[in-house]
């Protein structure tokens, strides 16, 4: 139906007649959606190359974070052997100079098995 009625338009419109204002507009509004079109596609290429280059970074440094996280496991006895026996004595000697309770103070490092209380110490 609507086929029909833009025929019968056309048809009984005079073809020397032509508007120009909505000539122009028209193309005008052709050439701005065209713009549009192609500034669309410029950013969805620049948005994908971005994407595929972060992906393409991430995913090497995800690489090296599990060689890293090889090496730790790997080399677990590297970080186990650091001493830390001087820094457990000195937080057991600050635990009894600063806690109100020393009896329950001197309860949990003995629960701690720590040999730092057989020092020559006032408590």
């Amino acid at each position: 139906m609507k086929f029909e009625n833009q025929l019968k338009e056309i048809l009984s419109t005079d073809c020397n007649e032509i508007n120009e204002n909505k000539f122009i507009s028209e193309v005008h509004k052709r050439r701005s959606n065209n713009n549009k079109k192609n500034q669309q596609l410029v950013q969805t290429i620049f948005a994908g190359a971005f994407i595929i280059i972060f992906g393409l970074i991430t995913v090497g440094s995800l690489e090296e974070t599990s060689n890293n996280i090889d090496y730790i496991v790997t080399n677990t006895d590297a970080f186990s052997e650091i001493d830390t026996s001087a820094y457990l004595e000195d937080m057991a000697l600050f635990l009894v100079d600063s806690d109100g309770d020393i009896f329950e103070t001197v309860e949990f490092l003995f629960e701690m098995d720590l040999n730092i209380l057989n020092q020559e110490r006032d408590i």
